[in-house]
């Protein structure tokens, strides 16, 4: 077994709904179309600029969001895989660590 915090209850696969699968391919954080089609409603009126404008900032910060957890989502899976037994455990996490932070280094390996 390996080497995991008591409250880690290892069961093979999904233990986190697959969250780095989901960050990766997009699924995680949607901006709904009816969304964008709503600000560009709400921007065609005259008297709704404001809303429409906060709208677009809603979505922009939806896309962000998207974005970030697509770049985490390698280390999200590398931690699943860990908990789940699956894959090399913590030398995935830091590997998956040193990829996200863009260095070879696995900053903050425990040996």
């Amino acid at each position: 077994m390996r080497d995991l915090p008591e409250e880690v209850i290892v069961i093979s696969g999904g233990s986190y709904s697959y969250l780095g699968d989901q960050a990766r391919f997009y699924n995680l954080v949607l901006v709904p179309e009816a969304m964008t089609r709503m600000a560009d409603r709400l921007a065609g009126l005259s008297y709704a600029a404001d809303v429409a404008a906060e709208t677009k900032a809603v979505i922009e910060h939806l896309e962000a969001a998207r974005e970030m957890a697509a770049k985490l989502g390698e280390v999200w899976t590398a931690v699943e895989w860990w908990d789940s037994g699956d894959g090399r455990g913590e030398i995935d996490v830091h590997e998956a660590l040193a990829k996200y932070r863009g260095d070879n280094s696995s900053e903050g390996s425990q040996s």
